[in-house]
């Protein structure tokens, strides 16, 4: 993907295995269809991406993955995003969280990013 500069980049190191995750919080209130958007579906191409490269000496295996933590609320993205029918669940599942996580508390997407 050309000209994807994520704005953040959470590398976490458990043991033998690391997991690197690229995080970029987006307005999404122009985006376009899932479908056509790659910033929001690199999230499928990295795993085989991360298959493909070498291993560093004492690393038993390496992930990739991202997220886009939108900064447009859900309720405003829901209406518009795609074909305004997706869930906040659906949203999850394509890597696409939101700062208040559905709860009110606030910050409950850092679970999904530390927990992948």
């Amino acid at each position: 993907m050309n000209g994807f500069y994520p704005d953040f980049i959470l590398w976490m190191k458990h043991g033998g295995e690391q997991r690197i995750v690229f995080v970029e919080p987006h307005g999404m209130v122009y985006a376009r269809p899932y479908a056509q958007d790659d910033k929001a579906r690199l999230h499928e191409r990295l795993p085989s991406l991360a298959q493909s490269m070498a291993t560093p000496e004492g690393v038993s295996s390496v992930s990739l993955d991202s997220y886009i933590v939108s900064a447009t609320p859900f309720d405003e993205l829901r209406r518009n995003y795609d074909d305004g029918s997706w869930t906040r669940e659906r949203f999850k599942e394509k890597h696409i969280l939101f700062r208040d996580g559905g709860s009110g508390r606030g910050c409950d997407y850092l679970a999904a990013l530390f927990d992948g």
